[in-house]
């Protein structure tokens, strides 16, 4: 069965993380599973992403049992506060314990034992996104936040059917955001801000129409200010800023009803579209320290709900 998902090749490959994923399945797990658990395929893949992530070091905590430390119990150390830094301990099971999978430490499954979120947020894991993720067909949340992650982002992300979360900000992720990611059209949250990505956002994620949040900011992002995000009419949470994407704030931007859009620090120009006032839904606008200029568009005092409005450092006139 794992040939069938990996390759025989890969799984037989001493170097790599499946190879020692199998070893630790057939030689040392203590559930001892057969080729007739309905769980083998998952609890193998969870197995690889452990070593594929351990490849530079330890976690933070729930690492794996050792002769030093046997316990199947750990405490995982969940981040509750950025700024200060502060953790909580929470009794759970250590990764590749005794214990079903669904169990281990930041891991929630549903009632079928089908897992449905990886979270492991402030971790202090190193290391490349595993692709293996992928296979794991019910997964909908992948949240990999604070930690060190770093290569690319893998196109095949884009093909998980049920993929809602997705949110790796405060990485060291690089390259570019393939259009390919729009294939997950049921994705809801897409979070990467504060990595080192660069190019423009791809026309295609235009087309994501369940996208509620996106969250760039705090990259190397060029090109033109991302019309796509115009498209996208279910967006609520729109932060961008702090990128290098250049231009103007189109007119369509009025179609959107966003709570918060975020274009701040950036080298946009040209003035204000009258369309903004259409954003009736909306409760925070930044666009402070921008070249934006001209005078404030008399429409936006029909945006009733909105109770900050950031436009210092600007260029704009008039009252």
């Amino acid at each position: 069965q794992l040939e069938l998902i990996v390759g025989s090749e890969v799984l037989n490959d001493p170097k790599g993380a499946h190879y020692r994923a199998k070893e630790w399945i057939i030689n040392e797990d203590p559930l001892q599973l057969s080729s007739e658990d309905s769980n083998l395929i998952q609890r193998y893949l969870l197995a690889v992403v452990y070593f594929k992530l351990h490849e530079e070091g330890d976690w933070l905590s729930c690492n794996a049992p050792t002769e030093d430390d046997p316990d199947d119990f750990c405490l995982f150390q969940k981040l509750i506060n950025i700024y200060p830094q502060e953790y909580r301990s929470i009794a759970w099971y250590r990764w590749l314990s005794g214990n079903h999978e669904c169990s281990w430490a930041g891991l929630f499954c549903d009632e079928f034992f089908q897992l449905r979120t990886i979270d492991l947020v402030g971790q202090d894991i190193s290391g490349t996104l595993p692709a293996e993720l992928t296979f794991l067909p019910f997964l909908q949340g992948i949240s990999l936040a604070w930690n060190k992650i770093h290569g690319t982002l893998p196109t095949d992300f884009g093909d998980m059917p049920h993929l809602l979360n997705f949110e790796l900000h405060y990485n060291q992720l690089t390259g570019t955001i393939s259009g390919e990611w729009a294939r997950a059209k049921n994705l809801q949250l897409f979070n990467v801000a504060a990595n080192e990505i660069s190019g423009a956002l791809p026309h295609e994620f235009g087309g994501m129409s369940n996208l509620k949040g996106l969250f760039l900011y705090e990259n190397i992002m060029t090109g033109p200010f991302p019309e796509e995000l115009t498209q996208l009419s279910l967006l609520t949470y729109a932060r961008i800023q702090r990128n290098f994407f250049t231009g103007t704030i189109p007119s369509e931007v009025g179609l959107l009803s966003p709570r918060e859009l975020w274009v701040h620090r950036m080298p946009l120009e040209g003035s204000l579209p009258p369309e903004i006032g259409d954003m009736g839904d909306i409760l925070d606008l930044r666009l402070h320290e921008t070249s934006i200029n001209g005078t404030l568009p008399e429409e936006i005092w029909q945006l009733t709900k909105l109770f900050r409005l950031d436009l210092f450092n600007t260029e704009i006139t008039g009252t």
